[in-house]
């Protein structure tokens, strides 16, 4: 029988090296992220493939404006007729904060309108009117 440099007749590994506390640690939360990332990057993936949401369409069907100058300013009425749609199954869509105005240059805007907040059900199409009443403007210099 042959006996290898160490006089034993069997190979010998050395003993394992105790890694640092801070090593391991870092290790394993290192692990940890790469699987919580791929975890969130899966289940984002999956929401987005099953439920597939869209934007609303918001199509102007008719519009009409009425524009008037005289020597002290701007007499402006404004109607718009929308039809929005929502071309999602799966969802409502809640519309907060809507707001129309019509600008006019470097005057900036001549008229603005807040609208109600509505609930848009999946799949319908919903008319909507948007408009001012007469407002008359100055768009001179004011002289004092």
């Amino acid at each position: 029988m042959e006996t290898l440099a160490h006089g034993k007749p069997y190979a010998v590994h050395d003993p394992p090296q105790q890694r640092s506390f801070f090593s391991t640690f870092l290790w394993r939360f290192l692990m940890a992220m790469v699987a919580a990332f791929a975890l969130m990057a899966i289940i984002s993936l999956t929401v987005k493939l099953v439920f597939k949401q869209r934007y609303p369409e918001i199509l102007v069907v008719s519009g009409s404006a009425t524009l008037r100058t005289s020597r002290y300013g701007l007499t402006a009425k404004w109607d718009v007729m929308c039809v929005v749609k929502n071309p999602n199954n799966k969802f409502t869509i809640h519309y907060d904060a809507i707001s129309a105005g019509i600008t006019y240059g470097k005057f900036g805007i001549l008229d603005s309108r807040q609208y109600k907040p509505f609930v848009q059900g999946s799949r319908p199409r919903t008319p909507w009117a948007l408009g001012s009443r007469r407002r008359t403007c100055f768009l001179g210099r004011r002289r004092y």
